[in-house]
């Protein structure tokens, strides 16, 4: 092979990683980027005594890997994008009690995307205990790879004296 071709093939793979570190620093930078993301507004929740104190999205990435062995769509590998959505709720009522959250999460033309996995024998949704006139933080990945989520819904089931089986 002639030097003109080898050194045109290497100038090519250099090209090429060096549009793969780009897109790579691309990306991480969005992915750190603010959001204009609407959530539910404080207040109670449903006609439950759970007041929603706060609650945010932001986009991040799988820290593990995770396979729910009985239903395989419900899976994630470590470092793919996800979404996660935090927040505190307070149990107004009168004793303590399991809730169990499930959000919603909508695109920008107002279809519901993502799967929520959560590592539980119910994935699809968040269990929290949360002591009578106590507080308690929650936190539910929502797997989903674009970066197009312009709002998101709290459901509550419960409360109960009892976690789901």
């Amino acid at each position: 092979m002639d030097k003109i071709k080898l050194l045109a093939i290497m100038v090519a793979i250099i090209a090429a990683l060096g549009m793969a570190l780009l897109l790579t620093v691309q990306q991480e930078a969005l992915m750190q980027q603010e959001l204009n993301v609407s959530g539910p507004a404080p207040g109670y929740i449903g006609s439950t005594q759970i007041y929603l104190i706060d609650s945010n999205l932001s986009y991040e990435r799988f820290e593990d890997t995770y396979l729910f062995y009985v239903l395989d769509h419900y899976y994630y590998i470590q470092g793919e994008p996800c979404a996660v959505i935090r927040g505190t709720i307070r149990n107004d009522g009168a004793s303590d009690s399991w809730i169990t959250i499930m959000p919603t999460v909508y695109d920008i033309n107002g279809q519901s995307v993502g799967t929520v996995i959560t590592k539980s024998t119910k994935p699809w949704f968040q269990t929290v205990f949360v002591e009578s006139n106590g507080t308690e933080s929650f936190e539910i990945p929502v797997k989903y790879y674009k970066r197009d989520i312009m709002r998101y819904e709290l459901t509550l089931g419960g409360p109960t004296a009892y976690p789901p089986p």
